[in-house]
């Protein structure tokens, strides 16, 4: 979306840097006379980090970029996922006032377009063993207080309730767990599960670009119906713009 920049003083109006932080607006932007050096500075290290194409075409698509396969679903929203770089090397004072190099020295937000099929598998894989143990822990906790259910089993004996119930919220959770690993093998023959393992993100990996709060077995993403309004790269700039 074309943006209207009306402050013309601004030392980014104009330029790359303005296009690259895609403000919604001057009254929103972050930069200040104070700041803009060190913003351009970290600007032209993310851009030199990045592949010749950027990575608008991640976003850009009509079609779903964690479909599998050569026949893609015709995307119709938007996965989120924050890449993070060592680079640059930048330095934080830990509780004893000595200074360390931290991990990650750079942060992209990252957009692709996709698919309400691979978007329901994200959300099945990333919530279900929650909600079904939820709502098993809900089910037995209201039998256990059913009178003539709870005090036919505590007649048995007095821990047997709670033992029950914590047997039924973990025999739950496990089974929920197990279940998840196939379904992990099943899903992954028709969706990226690993937004690293999409064709086209091997060339920012090779910039030591990695998913910064991945989960154990799948990436960890959210999903919007919007593409990002601002932000460091959340416009077309590095597709449609030689930078």
């Amino acid at each position: 979306m074309a943006r209207n920049y009306t402050n013309t003083t601004c030392q980014f109006y104009g330029t790359k840097y303005c296009a690259a932080l895609n403000m919604e607006s001057c009254e929103k932007c972050i930069v200040i006379d104070e700041n803009a050096t060190g913003i351009m500075q970290d600007i032209d290290m993310v851009l030199k980090m990045l592949p010749e194409e950027g990575i608008y075409r991640f976003f850009s698509s009509d079609e779903c970029m964690l479909c599998k396969g050569e026949k893609k679903n015709k995307a119709d929203c938007y996965a989120l996922v924050d890449l993070g770089n060592p680079e640059p090397r930048r330095a934080k004072r830990n509780v004893l006032g000595m200074k360390s190099k931290t991990a990650v020295g750079s942060i992209l937000p990252l957009q692709l377009s996709c698919c309400k099929d691979c978007r329901k598998r994200f959300n099945t894989l990333s919530g279900r063993h929650i909600i079904v143990t939820i709502i098993t822990a809900i089910v037995v906790f209201f039998l256990l207080n059913y009178k003539p259910i709870g005090e036919s089993i505590a007649n048995i004996h007095m821990a047997l309730p709670l033992s029950l119930f914590v047997a039924s919220v973990l025999g739950a959770w496990f089974i929920c767990k197990a279940s998840r690993k196939n379904l992990i093998k099943k899903y992954s023959d028709f969706t990226w599960l690993n937004v690293m393992d999409i064709p086209g993100m091997d060339e920012l990996a090779a910039r030591n670009w990695f998913e910064l709060s991945p989960d154990k077995d799948i990436s960890r993403v959210i999903f919007s119906k919007e593409p990002l309004k601002s932000g460091l790269l959340t416009g077309p700039m590095g597709q449609e713009e030689n930078i």
